[in-house]
């Protein structure tokens, strides 16, 4: 307020002599603030201003960080006025912000309070979208931090069970392999000073299986043979097979070079004509990896026997015992030859074409001629001749005799 000091004194006849004075006397001004011992530049921050005898004055705030001065514009988002505000701190670091306000007489009071402002760590994380469950996932972290990075990978199905996987995964990433099928999901995150965990977002991986492929074939057979082809598959499901064929190790059309059709199950074919056939069939899976089996197969001709004779003929005349064959190749023709049912000796030389010659004794002879292939394929004919002995007549005359004998 406003004081009036009045002083008097009286001399020694009585008169009193006086002297005043004036002072006006304010008030002592206060002024307080609280700041949390952290934050980061994302995160906002209230401040909230205690004052006492401010009146009409205004609270000037400045700011230092790492003890150099800086601007308000460039160190925080917001505004501060006498009753404080909400504000972001915009720069990393020790930062102490004040506040002071001057009074009509010129006093300053001031008041500071420091806050550490943590960086928000920015991390971008890729990988592989998908892969097989034989290959390797490639994981990769960018980052603007060194603190160390904590890993979690887990069935997408199920977050809260961590997966199986072998490899490594660093502060920047590495290469992982999961050997179960299905989705996962692979995320990265850091924790600063202040327990505050930064992650980047969670990338989604999916493992397929290692499909198959396979069917079997024979390793021979003939050209008069229906041979079955039960391909199996498994990861495959509406996924077309395509087969292919070689002969002899040129590339040959299915359609001219087999008969039967062949699908995604296999089929039942034949092959009309002898040689080596390959035959391979493939498909591809989601992923467009491709699988394949190929089986090889040795076609054999089907041997051909006809044999004939005579039906009849005479133990003095020389018969013909004929054969035809085909597809014989290098096999041997073995020959039984039965007289009455009774096998014998055959009465002449036999060979791949048949004999010719005589028949000792009469009776049924059978002839028959067999082969046997490469396989034990046995191929037979028979033949039968019936053989008469030579009949033998005459007659008797006296030497002399009568007109009326």
């Amino acid at each position: 307020g406003n004081y009036t000091v009045t002083a008097s004194v009286t001399d020694g006849l009585g008169r009193t002599f006086t002297a005043s004075g004036t002072i006006a006397v304010w008030d002592t001004m206060g002024l307080s603030f609280k700041l949390p011992e952290f934050s980061h530049p994302d995160e906002m921050v209230k401040v909230k201003v205690i004052s006492e005898n401010v009146g009409d004055s205004n609270v000037e705030w400045s700011l230092t960080v790492d003890g150099q001065p800086v601007s308000l514009p460039a160190g925080i988002a917001g505004t501060l006025d006498n009753a404080g505000g909400s504000v972001k701190f915009n720069q990393t670091g020790t930062n102490v912000l004040t506040a002071s306000v001057t009074d009509g007489l010129g006093r300053v009071s001031t008041y500071e309070q420091t806050i550490e402002v943590y960086p928000v760590p920015h991390l971008k994380l890729t990988a592989d979208v998908s892969t097989h469950t034989d290959e390797q996932i490639s994981v990769t972290l960018e980052k603007d931090t060194a603190l160390p990075v904590a890993w979690s990978v887990t069935p997408s199905n199920d977050p809260g069970d961590p997966a199986a996987y072998s490899g490594e995964l660093s502060d920047n990433g590495g290469t992982i392999q999961i050997t179960s099928a299905g989705a996962y999901d692979i995320s990265a995150s850091v924790t600063d000073a202040t327990g505050r965990v930064f992650a980047a977002p969670a990338v989604t991986v999916m493992v397929y299986p290692v499909a198959g492929l396979d069917f079997t074939l024979p390793a021979a057979a003939w050209t008069d043979s229906s041979t079955p082809v039960d391909l199996l598959t498994s990861g495959l499901q509406d996924r077309d097979v395509t087969w292919t064929l070689t002969k002899d190790g040129a590339a040959v059309s299915l359609t001219g070079s087999m008969l039967g059709d062949l699908g995604n199950l296999g089929g039942k074919v034949r092959f009309p004509e002898a040689g080596t056939y390959t035959l391979a069939a493939s498909a591809a899976d989601t992923l467009d990896r491709e699988y394949s089996c190929e089986q090889t197969i040795r076609i054999y001709p089907v041997v051909s026997l006809s044999l004939s004779a005579s039906n009849i003929g005479h133990t003095d005349t020389a018969e013909d015992v004929e054969l035809i064959t085909e597809n014989l190749s290098s096999n041997e023709v073995a020959w039984t030859v039965l007289r009455d049912g009774a096998e014998i000796v055959p009465p002449f030389a036999l060979n791949e074409t048949g004999g010719r010659g005589f028949f000792p004794e009469p009776g049924l002879y059978t002839f028959t001629a067999t082969v046997t292939d490469e396989l034990g394929r046995v191929t037979a004919a028979t033949a039968s001749i019936q053989i008469y002995p030579v009949g033998m007549s005459g007659f008797y005359l006296p030497h002399m005799f009568h007109t009326d004998s």
